[in-house]
């Protein structure tokens, strides 16, 4: 398939372009020794202990197999008060008589 710009410029394929932005971004990297760019993928590690969320299609996306125990989680929402609560219920049931539990700006 073949892409054109409105002024009848040929664009590369989404998959050529997204290959030619991955190996410049992978000599930026090395370039940078690793110092200067952060890279959605690194999100995947899991250091330290976990707690299930109590809900297994989360859990199994999640690095470790649940939320962190002893740091701080965000959780990015497009607006407060759409069930964030629910969502940490079940992990704050598990962990509250064990562990202190800190809510910042709920």
């Amino acid at each position: 398939m073949t892409w054109t710009a409105t002024d009848g410029q040929q664009i590369r394929p989404p998959e050529e372009r997204a290959r030619s932005l991955n190996a410049a971004l992978t000599q930026l990297c090395i370039r940078s020794r690793g110092n200067s760019l952060w890279r959605g993928t690194q999100l995947a590690r899991a250091h330290g202990r976990t707690v299930d969320t109590g809900y297994a299609a989360l859990s199994a996306e999640l690095p470790g197999g649940g939320w962190p125990l002893g740091t701080m989680t965000e959780l990015l929402l497009q607006q407060a008060g759409v069930g964030e609560m629910r969502l940490l219920g079940p992990a704050m049931a598990a962990v509250s008589n064990k562990r202190s539990i800190a809510l910042i700006a709920p």
